[in-house]
């Protein structure tokens, strides 16, 4: 089994004026870095909690056609193709939406064989089976505001502390156990 980005967001979570709102910065010299710093700060975010931000499309490769499967990476907006390749052909073919039922109502989003009609058979190869997805929130203002705010202290951390290790000053930090409460509340957690 493998996962890939296909399609990555077109936004990010928290925007440029946002950051620099967050930052109490007025000009645009440092828009770029300050830019940057969101990206990293929001694959930091994705990574800790196991999960899209902002939606983008993922592709899922099996070897098999399981009667159900979960799609990582939530939140799911949905499932936009499924392809297979028959044990004659070389080439995919589009699963039937008929033979199979999407399921988005939990946390991870399933997809599993619908109970009255069988798959059709799949050739025995590595990675014959491909299942194209969208998942995230669908779009910036529907991203919760705790996700947001965890950006928006992870990039003002990095933007006023820029190397690792200060010479010559003594330090307290400011992170608490608060600052990961904002991110915990959405990290996936099998039950």
């Amino acid at each position: 089994m493998g996962l890939k980005l296909k399609t990555a967001s077109t936004s990010l979570p928290v925007d440029l004026v946002l950051a620099k709102a967050h930052l109490n910065i007025l000009d645009n010299q440092e828009d770029f870095y300050i830019t940057s710093l969101i990206e990293a700060a929001t694959n930091l975010a994705e990574e800790i909690m196991g999960r899209q931000i902002v939606s983008a499309v993922y592709e899922l490769t099996m070897d098999v056609l399981p009667v159900c499967f979960e799609l990582p990476r939530p939140e799911l907006i949905s499932v936009d193709i499924i392809q297979y390749i028959a044990p004659e052909d070389t080439l995919f073919s589009t699963l039937d939406a008929s033979l199979y039922i999407v399921d988005d109502t939990n946390m991870i989003g399933e997809v599993s064989k619908h109970p009255d009609i069988s798959y059709p058979s799949v050739r025995a190869i590595k990675n014959s089976v491909k299942v194209t997805y969208t998942t995230g929130y669908k779009n910036q203002s529907s991203v919760p505001a705790a996700i947001k705010h965890w950006i928006l202290l992870q990039v003002g951390t990095w933007y006023e502390h820029r190397e690792e290790v200060v010479v010559g000053v003594s330090s307290t930090s400011i992170k608490n156990k608060y600052n990961d409460m904002l991110l915990n509340m959405y990290k996936l957690v099998k039950i």
